[in-house]
C-alpha cells in the first residue's frame, strides 16, 4: 500500500519530514502540484479527502466519475455528496481514529471498494451530471 498526495500546501514540509522520522519515506509520494490531476487519479484505489473545511469540493465529484470509493471528513456537502453506499466511510470531523478506521478497513476490501466506486459513478452521473448544471446556470441567469 502506498499514499499519494497531491498538491502543495503549508504542512508538506512537515508532512515529509514525518515521513522520514516514520520510515515511511519509500511508501509516501508527494506529487507537489498537479495541473492535471484527472490523469493521475485513476491510479488510485480510494479518494481520501482530509480537509477540516469545505463546501461542495470539485474533487470529489471527479473522484466518483472515476468510480472511486471516498474516504473523508463530514464537513461541508461531503457526506451529502456521495452516494448512500458510501457514507459510512465520510466521518466526523477531528475524529483521527475513525478517518484511520476508514481508511484501513475499506484499503483492505477491494470488493467493497469496487461496490461503492459503482455506486459513486451513478451517483455522480445522476445527480452531478455537467450538461444538468449548465443548463441550471443558464435558467438562472436567463441565458
Amino acid at each position: 500500500m502506498r499514499l499519494m498526495i497531491i498538491g502543495e500546501g503549508v504542512e508538506r514540509p512537515k508532512l515529509e519530514a514525518l515521513s522520514v522520522k516514520l520510515n515511511l519515506s519509500v511508501k509516501i509520494i508527494f506529487t507537489g502540484y498537479v495541473a492535471t490531476p484527472e490523469k493521475v487519479i485513476g491510479l488510485f484505489d480510494i479518494f481520501a479527502i482530509s480537509s477540516d473545511t469545505e463546501q461542495m469540493p470539485n474533487a470529489l465529484n471527479e473522484a466518483m466519475a472515476a468510480s472511486l470509493p471516498i474516504v473523508g471528513l463530514s464537513v461541508g456537502d461531503v457526506k451529502h455528496m456521495v452516494s448512500a453506499e458510501n457514507k459510512k466511510y465520510i466521518v466526523s470531523a477531528g475524529d483521527d481514529s475513525a478517518l484511520i478506521e476508514a481508511i484501513t478497513t475499506l484499503s483492505n476490501d477491494k470488493e467493497q471498494q469496487k461496490m461503492i466506486g459503482a455506486a459513486n459513478l451513478n451517483h455522480v452521473k445522476k445527480l452531478y451530471d455537467r450538461k444538468d448544471m449548465y443548463l441550471k446556470y443558464a435558467e438562472l441567469w436567463g441565458i
